[in-house]
């Protein structure tokens, strides 16, 4: 292993301020604590006294080098200033051995590779939650704070998961139900922050405390969680990619199930953020073309930094999804109404089609409800008025009359729920969804109550 580290790399372990790469490679195989993983368009950017930091395709990092092949572990890896041994007498008995053949450059994973070097801080992952039930799967972690144990996770989580169970990997079920006292971010900047009040201090087992600080740009870092909703813990490894008051940038590749998930400093339990958000590049590609800008970024809030809770039952953020999605269904009846076909022998809601959008299977599903049952009603009483005529010819007037009323009945149920859209009476994070909502259901029917329903000639009446 060479004592002297070639100069671009001396430079850059002391500090150079820019840094350039050393190195590319299209592939590259690490053993991580997970397994086997291939890494795509590797630029080596320094070579540190505990791995290689590196870029690729989908983040950046430092790869320990114990993950790294072996060819790469000779060339880079500082040698360790031992005590030099003492040459070995020659023994005029045994021949030299042949030269070895020259190393193929494909890495091939052997049992001694991988991270088994007796140096490497095992991760922390006591405290680690399973979050399962029905619609998603998520993470939590357990965190001491102050004489309270809590369970740490995302509000999002619990506004997406009905009758969720609350696990540890070693398959402990926490003492968590729907009544269990909640409580939920007021901080206006990180309000996808919840924590859990377990029943007793010390109810588990946990490695995590919350950082004070907010962590350092290039931290390496590792992220625990129920990656994919699959119900086992994984381990992503990466850096912090962004700072920001209330939230990090990571490079750790999580993934829906990861939500809710503690990220640690690397070997600590040092929580530094838990996993709330991906969002897409919103500038032109002109900008952010061949920089990692152009890809998914992911983002951790700083749960340290909420100082303001609200309590509350563990259901109540579900059931305000819940609410809102009725409203929605609702809306969705009223505005089948836009598409009714309205003929001379009456309405049919089996006529239009529209995406998704049915107007019959929409007036189905909105069926249990007041507001699809006075719909329902309306047709059917037109319909009941106009095939009351037999005639081979409908009076203008007996349509108009029928309509008219048709349309006065709809007007009656179109501002029916709006009060259960206040934004005021929802959780933070859910308040913009309550107010869309009411801004959609109010175009819906400023589209219906503005012109008068007109009647063309008599094959059909058309809203």
């Amino acid at each position: 292993m060479p004592l002297v580290l070639p100069l671009v790399l001396a430079l850059g372990a002391l500090g150079s301020p820019v840094c350039r790469a050393v190195e590319e490679l299209p592939t590259l195989q690490v053993v991580t604590p997970a397994g086997l993983k291939v890494l795509k368009k590797v630029k080596i950017l320094e070579a540190k006294p505990d791995g290689l930091r590196l870029s690729h395709e989908d983040g950046a990092g430092t790869i320990p080098y114990n993950q790294l092949p072996a060819d790469l572990r000779k060339k880079y890896e500082p040698a360790t200033p031992d005590m030099p041994a003492a040459p070995a007498k020659a023994d005029p008995a045994k021949k030299e051995p042949a030269p070895a053949a020259e190393e193929d450059d494909t890495f091939t994973l052997k049992p001694t590779d991988g991270p088994q070097d007796a140096k490497e801080a095992a991760p922390k992952t006591r405290g680690v939650v399973l979050i399962e039930g029905e619609g998603g799967s998520a993470t939590g972690f357990v965190v001491q704070v102050g004489e309270t144990q809590y369970i740490y996770t995302a509000v999002h989580v619990l506004t997406g998961i009905d009758k969720p169970v609350f696990r540890t990997p070693q398959g402990q079920v926490l003492p968590v139900n729907s009544q269990s006292s909640l409580e939920i971010s007021e901080d206006p900047e990180i309000p996808d922050v919840a924590r859990i009040r377990l029943p007793k201090a010390g109810e588990v087992p946990t490695d995590y405390t919350l950082a004070k600080d907010v962590p350092a740009l290039r931290a390496a870092i590792q992220s625990p969680g129920n990656s994919a909703g699959e119900g086992v813990m994984t381990l992503e490894s990466g850096e912090v990619a962004g700072v920001g008051p209330g939230e990090i940038e990571i490079s750790n590749n999580v993934v829906p199930g990861n939500s809710g998930g503690p990220i640690v400093l690397e070997g600590t339990g040092t929580v530094v953020g838990l996993v709330t958000r991906a969002s897409k590049e919103k500038m032109g590609t002109l900008w952010t073309k061949d920089t990692r800008f152009s890809e998914v970024r992911r983002f951790a809030a700083i749960p340290s930094k909420v100082t303001r809770w609200s309590p509350m039952p563990l259901e109540v953020p579900r059931n305000q999804v819940k609410r809102l999605e009725t409203f929605r269904a609702d809306s969705r009846a009223v505005a089948s109404v836009l598409f009714l076909t309205c003929a001379p022998d009456g309405i049919s809601p089996t006529l239009h089609t529209e995406g998704d959008f049915n107007v019959k299977k929409v007036l189905e599903a909105a069926s249990a409800r007041p507001v699809g049952q006075s719909i329902s009603a309306a047709i059917a009483e037109v319909n009941r008025r106009l095939l009351k005529d037999t005639g081979s010819r409908k009076a203008e007037s007996t349509m108009k009359t029928a309509y008219a009323a048709f349309f006065t009945s709809i007007r009656q149920v179109c501002n029916t729920g709006m009060t259960s859209v206040n934004p005021d009476d929802y959780i933070r994070i859910l308040r913009p969804y309550a107010a869309h909502e009411g801004k959609l259901r109010k175009a819906v029917v400023a589209d219906i109550v503005a012109p008068e329903p007109k009647v063309v000639s008599f094959d059909f009446i058309r809203r």
